[in-house]
């Protein structure tokens, strides 16, 4: 799954829980690069 960085801003919480829920990594995509926000493991 990949998210705007807007969007991750405005849900982070929610965000957060689904990644720890679902065990699966999020792309954070923006204009000056891409993140990942994965579970704190490293499992995903």
């Amino acid at each position: 799954m990949s998210i705007s960085a807007s969007e991750a801003r405005k849900t982070l919480f929610p965000l957060i829980e689904r990644v720890t829920a679902d065990r699966d990594a999020v792309e954070i995509v923006s204009r000056k690069g891409n993140a990942v926000l994965m579970p704190a493991d490293g499992d995903a």
